[in-house]
C-alpha cells in the first residue's frame, strides 16, 4: 500500500490509524491467498479499504440503534464470506 502525503502536511492521528488497519487487513488478506484460502485474483489493499470502511461505517449507526447487533455481524460476515469465498 502505497501512502502519499501532501507537502509539508502532517499525517491526522484518524488517516494513521485507517493506514495501520488497513495495512493489517490487507496482510491478512495476502496471507490467506499464500495458503489457497482467498482467491488470488483480490486485490488485498483493496478490499482492506473496503473492510475498514464498512467496519467505521457501522459503528455510528449502531451506536444511536439504526442497526442490530445481528445486523452488523451479518453484513461483516457477508463480506468475509465474499473475500474468501465461503459457501
Amino acid at each position: 500500500m502505497t501512502v502519499t502525503w501532501t507537502a509539508g502536511a502532517e499525517p491526522t492521528w484518524t488517516s494513521r490509524v485507517m493506514d495501520l488497519h488497513t495495512v493489517f487487513f490487507a496482510e491478512q488478506i495476502r496471507r490467506a491467498q499464500q495458503n489457497g484460502e482467498a482467491p488470488a485474483d483480490l486485490d488485498p489493499e483493496r478490499e482492506a479499504v473496503i473492510l475498514f470502511a464498512i467496519t467505521q461505517g457501522l459503528v455510528n449507526p449502531t451506536l444511536i440503534g439504526h442497526y442490530t447487533e445481528e445486523a452488523v455481524v451479518e453484513a461483516g460476515d457477508r463480506h468475509l464470506n465474499r473475500i474468501f469465498r465461503v459457501r
